[in-house]
């Protein structure tokens, strides 16, 4: 019976440090993949907000991955009513001499910028609304999209195309009569031509 014992350990090849670590190399490779395939299904099924989450942690400042989010831009807060504004505490005058202000020779320049920054801040609302109308029509079929896009006028169509995937866009463009894909793929190409 010893004999059989001593055998038996013989025949078992020795354990060595190398195996504990690929195992252990295997196991963390398979977390992070499941980690990040879940994280992808949470932004394809829209339970995760990049956009917020690019806002949130500055991603745009970010050296390497900065290039994939676009900067914010400021947006002008509304106009304050005097009512509104009545109820608010007064602060203390501060303890400093104000500032002269230099006169300004033209005063249309300050109107135009903050008319600019504001004609800005509302294209950036326009191209996030859009982007989210192409998620939905890019999740429907071609057919369906289709027949809502038709009643839609050509500005807010070509708006929704050029955010969607090319292959979608073509099978939606497909199921458009021809005078009017005709004409849309026009405007998109005078688009492309502008930028």
């Amino acid at each position: 019976m010893a004999g059989k014992i001593k055998d038996n350990v013989a025949a078992t090849p020795p354990k060595t440090a190398w195996g504990g670590f690929f195992k252990l190399l295997l196991a963390l490779l398979l977390m992070l993949m499941l980690a990040g395939g879940a994280f992808w299904l949470g932004v394809y099924l829209n339970f995760i907000d990049l956009d917020k989450l690019a806002d949130d942690w500055k991603l745009y400042d970010k050296p390497v991955i900065g290039r994939f989010f676009s900067k914010p831009q400021p947006v002008l807060p509304p106009a304050e009513d005097t009512e509104a504004s009545a109820a608010l505490p007064v602060q203390s005058a501060p303890l400093t001499p104000p500032v002269k202000a230099p006169i300004e020779t033209n005063p249309s320049a300050a109107t135009e910028e903050v008319t600019e920054k504001s004609v800005k801040g509302r294209q950036m609302e326009e191209a996030k609304r859009a982007s989210k109308l192409a998620r939905l029509y890019t999740n429907m079929k071609p057919e369906e999209a289709a027949n809502i896009l038709n009643q839609l006028d050509d500005s807010i169509v070509l708006a929704i195309l050029n955010k969607m995937e090319e292959d979608q866009a073509a099978k939606i463009l497909a199921t458009f009569d021809a005078g009017r894909a005709a004409r849309l793929t026009e405007a998109m190409l005078k688009k492309k031509q502008d930028m």
